[in-house]
């Protein structure tokens, strides 16, 4: 049903100004991607709205993102299967920082650390079957890698340093569930192979 309304907007923008040389298909494919990650970010907003977690939730999501952008991982076959597993993920992560003692939060989010980062330098990028990167690809995505992790490290020292551990926390969660992406994707790649 989706697909027939985005499709008619194509149709729209094809026939009232985009240039006719543009692949429908390209356009078509663009606007479903934005269309459903769209409902997966309003849809994790609210849930984190329910919880009484939304910062912590747009913080999740930003760091998992960046790395989540460049590094690959695990693709669902359907967009269903996505947005549910998304959100699953989103819940998961809520429930863990919601139940997590305060006094526990610093040292497991060091913990997650010295697990994810390793593993995502290891096996990032993760190329998908839908997805097949070139060497140049994998060189750039590589760099990006590890200028966000950088990045991410040093913004989470900076908020252990100054005790905000509810935020470094769930922002190495975010490393953590990238990793685990990365690691999945590894072994569906393997069994099919």
């Amino acid at each position: 049903m989706l697909n027939k309304k985005l499709e008619k907007v194509v149709d729209f923008l094809v026939n009232n100004g985009v240039d006719a040389n543009v692949d429908k298909d390209i356009i078509l494919y663009g606007l479903t991607v934005a269309v459903e990650q769209t409902v997966s970010i309003i849809s994790a907003i609210i849930l984190g709205w329910i919880v009484g977690l939304v910062w912590e939730t747009i913080t999740f999501l930003v760091s998992f993102s960046l790395l989540r952008t460049y590094a690959g991982g695990y693709h669902c076959k359907t967009a269903t299967n996505c947005y549910f597993m998304s959100i699953g993920t989103v819940f998961a992560v809520l429930m863990i920082v919601k139940y997590t003692p305060q006094g526990y939060t610093a040292p497991i989010c060091i913990l997650m650390l010295l697990i994810s980062v390793p593993l995502i330098l290891k096996h990032a990028p993760m190329e998908s079957i839908d997805k097949p990167l070139d060497e140049n690809e994998k060189e750039y995505y590589r760099k990006m890698i590890i200028r966000n992790l950088i990045i991410e490290c040093c913004i989470i020292l900076a908020l252990l340093i100054t005790k905000i551990y509810q935020f470094s926390f769930v922002m190495s969660l975010g490393f953590m569930v990238s990793a685990l992406a990365v690691i999945l994707q590894k072994q569906t790649k393997n069994q099919a192979s």
